[in-house]
């Protein structure tokens, strides 16, 4: 072994040689051997970044929520608060499917790892926040919250389905509610659910205090 190649190695190197194996042989092809081989170094020099191969997958789950909250952190840019919460939930729904269109193997790693890495956890905070913060009660909070993570689990299986059984579904392309592209639908999909929750935000009107209880005409 090359003793520069040792010294030189690092969790960025080796997180990133990690993605490429998934991205090309899945999960299966992730091995500590296989990554030692492609960064030119022994098995044993991984252990001294990361103790096993699940660490390196949570490692990797763990970049893919933060990227999410990061695309969410960066899409407020209105001073308008009451629409903020919108433009921040519909970057993290984007950049999830992105994620998902590009990198499915991690995609699915990150989204299927039994231990959830901590920023999953803040990304489930934050986004129950702004929910509430947008007005909804804590139940309707958490309905809403799961609903978009049922969406992002079934959406990549559903566009995986469509594209290699459009005719024996006999779906034609022209009858998704985009009108364009399988693609544009996860965006139309996302689209309507912010609207219908939006209404769920907008304030309650209030009855004339002549119609209010008590306050009727006898």
């Amino acid at each position: 072994m090359q003793p520069a190649l040792r010294k030189g190695l690092t969790k960025a190197k080796i997180l990133k040689e990690s993605r490429t194996l998934l991205d090309t042989g899945g999960p299966a092809a992730l091995t500590m051997r296989a990554l030692a081989e492609r960064l030119g170094v022994a098995a044993m020099a991984l252990y001294n970044h990361f103790h096993d191969r699940d660490a390196i997958l949570d490692a990797l789950a763990d970049s893919v929520f933060e990227q999410l909250r990061n695309a969410g952190a960066e899409a407020i840019s209105s001073p308008n608060r009451r629409t903020s919460w919108k433009r921040k939930i519909k970057a993290v729904l984007l950049s999830a499917q992105q994620i998902a269109a590009q990198h499915p193997q991690i995609f699915r790693v990150a989204f299927t790892r039994p231990n959830k890495p901590a920023s999953a956890f803040a990304l489930a905070k934050d986004t129950i926040q702004i929910l509430a913060e947008a007005g909804l009660n804590r139940r309707e909070s958490l309905t809403v919250y799961h609903t978009f993570v049922i969406l992002l689990h079934g959406y990549p299986f559903w566009q995986e389905a469509l594209a290699m059984h459009t005719e024996e579904l006999c779906l034609p392309m022209e009858l998704l509610p985009t009108g364009t592209t399988v693609d544009g639908q996860f965006e139309a999909i996302a689209d309507w659910l912010l609207e219908c929750i939006s209404t769920m935000t907008k304030p309650k009107k209030r009855l004339p205090s002549h119609l209010s209880a008590g306050g009727g005409k006898t």
